[in-house]
């Protein structure tokens, strides 16, 4: 498929968190996500622009053999699993796992069927039971040194599947409940943040690709989602509720999507892509980032890597200026006047980029949703930010993104 455009325009939703969260690895997501599934003892690390699995290794414990995980968090000072053990009766154990080598040891029974946890920035455990638990569809605070657990509220909304996930944007936990009919409170896909202190919810409408049970969320920055289905898909949802369908990963009911690398953090950033088709053969590509706060980095000799859906990648190596010029792009990384954020400007030309399916999340010819992941190694420095890119071709008109 060929397009003729006078102009297309990307537009990035730009993070609005209230506060970052240092040491927490889950408050801004890499590119990187460990994710387990249910029916298998295997730890995984997927890519989350493209879904391919980078790497695996097969977990193991002490109590027999392991079914499968229900749920990853990332803790304080561990990673977490919920673990499926056969023959065990009420059979979720809360264990921590060794990423390298796939030992877990065990903490404690939950004592009932979860299907999802996760951490808050303070070291809180929170977790919700399934719609096959012995109290169902239930918000629980559990104890992380022996998973004692204490009720908080009965959910009792949507059908199938239970999944939370700590959301920076709002302060509060993400809960995705049902499948299939968007907004259907009694068998429908439902998405809510949660307040357990405050005993209250807020519902976030959805539209879009009416996709089945969800079973891994993940908050990107600006309030958008990556989340994973039970059929083993990728899927979106933009700031607006809008649901995309993405590509497949190897591992039905995929769980977790916890990143693997240290995130940077661009609070407060303005970001902007632009992509211009000027003319058949010449299509510019223009993407601008600024007030990125990526620690101790160093931009001179910085290596930076730019994935865009399943268009390809670019990787290169700036300069002793933070820059680097090509013969078909350019690359500068700038500090800005505050000293302690980045500026990042990107400019290329790519003929395939007319072709939107290429794109990977597409769902229509003039339309499509889709990860953005940008990695920055400075020494022994590693940044990774993953954020969720909206596209909309604009016929013969021009326009910014913001």
């Amino acid at each position: 498929m060929r397009i003729s455009l006078a102009t297309s325009v990307f537009a990035l939703v730009a993070p609005a968190f209230a506060a970052a969260f240092p040491g927490d690895p889950e408050s801004l997501p890499g590119c990187r996500f460990f994710t387990v599934a249910t029916f298998d003892a295997n730890l995984r690390v997927i890519d989350g622009v493209t879904g391919v699995t980078m790497s695996s290794v097969p977990m193991t414990t002490g109590e027999g053999t392991i079914q499968g995980a229900v749920s990853l968090a990332q803790g304080p000072n561990a990673l977490f699993v919920v673990l499926r053990i056969e023959g065990l009766s009420r059979d979720r154990r809360l264990s921590t796992v060794d990423p390298a080598t796939g030992v877990t040891t065990t903490i404690g029974n939950l004592g009932d069927n979860f299907s999802s946890i996760t951490f808050t920035p303070d070291g809180r455990l929170f977790g919700v039971t399934g719609d096959g638990g012995f109290t169902p569809e239930t918000l629980f605070e559990i104890d992380p040194n022996d998973a004692s657990t204490t009720e908080i509220a009965s959910l009792g909304i949507g059908d199938d599947g239970e999944v939370i996930a700590f959301d920076p944007s709002s302060g509060g936990l993400l809960h995705a409940s049902g499948s299939g009919r968007l907004n259907d409170p009694e068998e429908g896909l439902n998405l809510s943040v949660l307040f357990p202190d405050r005993l209250r919810s807020k519902s976030r409408r959805l539209s879009g690709f009416e996709t089945a049970e969800i079973s891994a969320l993940r908050p990107l920055p600006g309030g958008a989602v990556l989340a994973a289905n039970i059929d083993g898909r990728l899927i979106t949802i933009d700031r607006k509720g809008f649901i995309t369908e993405g590509p497949t990963v190897d591992h039905s009911n995929c769980r977790g999507l916890v990143p693997l690398a240290p995130a940077g953090s661009n609070v407060g950033a303005k970001i902007g892509i632009k992509l211009n088709f000027a003319a058949a053969g010449s299509d510019a590509v223009k993407l601008q980032l600024s007030g990125l706060d990526l620690g101790p980095f160093d931009a001179a000799g910085a290596t930076v890597a730019v994935d865009i859906g399943n268009v390809g990648s670019g990787n290169v190596t700036l300069d002793g200026q933070g820059r680097f010029v090509g013969k078909t792009g350019s690359l500068t990384m700038t500090r800005e006047p505050s000293g302690n954020t980045w500026k990042l400007v990107l400019s290329a030309k790519d003929s395939d980029l007319q072709d939107l399916r290429q794109l990977g999340f597409v769902d229509a010819d003039t339309a499509a949703r889709l990860p953005l992941c940008l990695r920055f190694r400075s020494g022994a420095i590693e940044r990774e930010i993953l954020v969720l890119v909206s596209y909309k071709a604009k016929q013969g008109k021009t326009g910014s993104a913001k």
